[in-house]
């Protein structure tokens, strides 16, 4: 996820900036600027491509503050068991942008993930989900292959 990310704000940057920018040119060139709807809607459409870029460039720069100094098993898949029914389930502790709940990828910053970052295997911790208050014991933690999952 964070390629696609990095490779829209590429994108931004050097293909739509510069068409707006020549569209605005063009524009301002040929018309009455102060009257003309065109030329406005060039101006609303670089606004919104550089509130998008500021966006783009604000999850990165979180998204790179996340390292796994900061949080023990970041990157990690982890095989915990829900002590209440014996469930056990497999996750992937990840940054925020990269989560992905129906690949099982689950945020750090999400209630479960908060839990699960600083955990240790063997540990038994309790959760504090919307739903209430769970335990859940960590059975396995193997470091991911690499950052595209």
């Amino acid at each position: 996820m964070r390629r696609d990310i990095q490779a829209e704000l590429e994108h931004l940057k050097t293909v739509k900036r510069k068409e707006v920018r020549e569209k605005i040119n063009q524009a301002q060139k040929f018309c009455d600027v102060h009257e003309d709807a065109s030329y406005k809607d060039f101006i609303d459409e670089q606004y919104r491509i550089e509130t998008k870029i500021k966006e783009l460039e604000t999850k990165l720069a979180k998204d790179s503050t996340l390292d796994a100094a900061d949080y023990a098993l970041l990157n990690h898949k982890i095989k915990l068991n829900w002590l209440l029914d014996n469930l056990e389930e497999t996750y992937c502790l990840v940054s925020p942008i990269e989560a992905n709940i129906e690949k099982n990828y689950l945020s750090v910053e999400s209630p479960l993930g908060k839990a699960l970052a600083d955990a240790r295997v063997g540990e038994v911790i309790t959760v504090n989900l919307p739903n209430g208050k769970e335990d859940v014991k960590i059975l396995e933690a193997s470091q991911m292959k690499n950052n595209s999952h």
